[in-house]
């Protein structure tokens, strides 16, 4: 996770190393509000880095717990919330962390491009289960394993274009939706939507997909 460390200072540049996220988080914001109602709901923004879904949650009504691996991130987004007068639970934690307190709490979690990133991404997802409310949601966001995502998200995003640092990804860590639901439906969830999300970089607009080619979205409910 060495390569988002090293982002910290540049995190809420719209302009710069992470402006992708900052297209595309009008959409995801707009995927999630379709499924849950955010009002007054305890969210847990797991990976949730400089703060930049967590602050629109919060300003959608929620109430918000971001943690972070990275405590410079967490640096980064305690600093940039206290600016806008956000009122946000940043943590320097794990999971495993949180579970010693906040077992069965959460109305809902969401997990924006972290499990391509963890070691044993199953288990991960086990574990942030556990977390969930009875009839709460997860709401996950990753990168399809295929050709295409290997060629527009290494080869053009980060070789060609440089939209995204060199080293973000690895291919190989890349999930299939077909494994990514079997891996929820053994944890006794119901898969409850599976949608896709298209980013030109060109135009630096984002949208919703009916294909899973590349990015997508999985939403699960316990």
């Amino acid at each position: 996770m060495d390569v988002f460390d090293d982002l910290s200072s540049v995190w809420w540049d719209d302009q710069g190393p992470m402006k992708v996220l900052h297209h595309i988080n009008p959409v995801r914001m707009a995927f999630i509000n379709s499924i849950i109602s955010l009002q007054g709901k305890l969210v847990l923004d797991i990976g949730c880095g400089g703060g930049i879904l967590s602050e629109s949650l919060v300003r959608s009504g929620a109430e918000v717990i971001g943690v972070d691996r990275s405590s410079s991130l967490i640096d980064v987004a305690k600093l940039h919330a206290a600016s806008e007068l956000l009122a946000i639970d940043y943590k320097h934690a794990t999971v495993d962390d949180l579970l010693e307190t906040h077992k069965d709490s959460f109305d809902c979690i969401v997990c924006m491009e972290v499990i391509e990133h963890v070691s044993s991404p199953r288990v991960f997802i086990g574990q942030c289960i556990k977390l969930l409310k009875e009839g709460g949601y997860i709401i996950l966001s990753t990168i399809n394993r295929t050709a295409k995502s290997y060629f527009l998200t290494i080869v053009i995003a980060e070789y060609i274009l440089s939209i995204i640092t060199r080293g973000t990804h690895d291919w190989s860590c890349f999930i299939k939706p077909s494994e990514l639901s079997v891996w929820l439906e053994e944890y006794g969830l119901l898969v409850r939507n599976v949608k896709g999300l298209h980013y030109n970089p060109m135009t630096h607009s984002a949208s919703l997909s009916s294909s899973v080619d590349v990015n997508y979205f999985m939403v699960a409910q316990k």
